[in-house]
């Protein structure tokens, strides 16, 4: 599904379609529509299926290569052949009456402008296929498809010519004897290369701008996270400061500073990444993402926020898993706690300085919970185990003192 955010990025398949047909599918049919009327006549020629049959490929083609490019898996050189391809099955289907399909076949090819469409497709698909092949030639290669294309109206000029003279007399020297075809010729062969140059500078600076902005995507994601962002894009005052009801869980390593004092700081940050990478394949899964609205690596603890408790103890039972496999091998392990509750989430700072967090009683209540977790287990606050539903099974149930509360907590150490 196309969200604001990816549509910002990437652009949607609309406008991949539309764009298509717009640089590309529709140049020839629409050259060779304006040909065909002025040979048979606006009256004449609008009324035969032909020019719907010539239409309907180009959009066909246009769908195809803006879907195939939407989706990251190009096929330029077949997928330029599709117009023509349907432009000539359609011809030969109506004069099937007339023609065995072999005579419909030199019957088509007979016309200059219908070989023109083969050669001119043919050339643009292949010119485009080998730009994906060979990025070391992708500037001259976008050069030279986009001074052809600016050459298609000299070429179906001269087409046009040829049809209303005598084929004895019409020959390319006898169109370059004529001074304004001379004129024409150089023109458009010049606008073209100056076309081209246009073109080639503004793809460089499309790519620039398209790199860019995904090293800001990619930033913004750490920041405010995936979700956060796309809120961000879709509306700007989501991001405010407002209270919600979250699920917090913390998550942190126990014996990890004694560990980190015997082993070489590259060391410790190689463990560190590894912990944190394998952590991450705990809320990565789609089922997962759209609940969680805050990430954050502070040493070697984890915070997450989620939108709803059972997210948050599923998660913690998948970290405990794979983090307790992990942990052996350095003769460590974590505790997670968990905690559910208001708090105030959004953007918080000055003027200039902001970044998205969270605060309020909740938050510091699941540190204090996870403070008191042993290694490889998980606490739960009796205010999230009542929000779930179903609820887990629980093997202790312990009284804590926490800091700054005045009673004691009631904790559930889940199975």
């Amino acid at each position: 599904m196309d969200t604001k955010l990816n549509i910002c990025l990437h652009g949607s398949l609309r406008s991949h379609i539309v764009n298509e047909f717009l640089t590309n599918s529709g140049h020839f049919p629409i050259a060779l529509i304006f040909l065909e009327l002025l040979m048979s006549g606006a009256s004449v020629y609008l009324l035969e299926i032909d020019v719907y049959i010539l239409l309907a490929g180009a959009m066909i083609q246009a769908y195809w290569l803006g879907y195939r490019n939407y989706i990251g898996r190009a096929t330029p050189l077949l997928g330029n052949l599709l117009a023509p391809g349907i432009y000539m099955l359609g011809e030969l289907i109506l004069e099937l009456d007339d023609h065995t399909l072999l005579e419909g076949v030199h019957a088509f090819f007979s016309d200059p402008h219908h070989t023109a469409y083969w050669l001119f497709a043919f050339t643009m698909g292949l010119i485009q296929s080998l730009r994906g092949q060979f990025p070391l030639f992708k500037d001259y290669l976008l050069f030279f498809e986009h001074l052809l294309r600016s050459l298609l109206l000299l070429l179906m000029y001269g087409i046009f010519e040829s049809l209303y003279q005598p084929k004895e007399v019409y020959s390319l020297l006898s169109f370059f004897n004529d001074k304004s075809h001379v004129f024409i010729a150089l023109v458009l062969t010049f606008s073209g290369i100056l076309l081209g140059f246009a073109h080639l500078s503004i793809e460089r600076l499309l790519i620039l701008l398209r790199q860019t902005n995904a090293q800001l995507h990619t930033y913004s994601t750490w920041l405010l996270g995936e979700n956060n962002l796309q809120a961000a894009v879709q509306d700007p005052a989501s991001l405010s400061l407002q209270r919600r009801e979250r699920s917090v869980l913390f998550m942190d390593i126990r014996g990890f500073t004694a560990w980190s004092e015997t082993q070489t700081p590259e060391k410790v940050v190689a463990m560190l990444n590894q912990y944190f990478e394998t952590a991450e394949e705990c809320w990565m899964p789609e089922a997962i993402r759209p609940h969680i609205s805050k990430i954050k690596f502070t040493g070697d603890e984890v915070m997450l926020v989620f939108a709803d408790p059972s997210t948050a103890v599923y998660t913690a039972q998948c970290l405990r898993q794979r983090i307790t496999t992990l942990l052996q091998g350095y003769e460590l392990g974590a505790g997670i706690g968990l905690h559910s509750g208001a708090l105030v989430e959004g953007l918080l700072g000055s003027q200039n300085v902001r970044g998205y967090d969270i605060i309020g009683d909740t938050v510091n209540t699941a540190k204090r919970i996870c403070d008191h977790a042993k290694a490889d287990e998980i606490l739960l606050s009796q205010a999230c185990y009542e929000a779930l539903s179903p609820s887990p099974a629980v093997v202790e149930t312990r009284q804590v003192k926490v800091k700054g509360k005045t009673q004691a907590l009631e904790l559930l150490v889940l199975e």
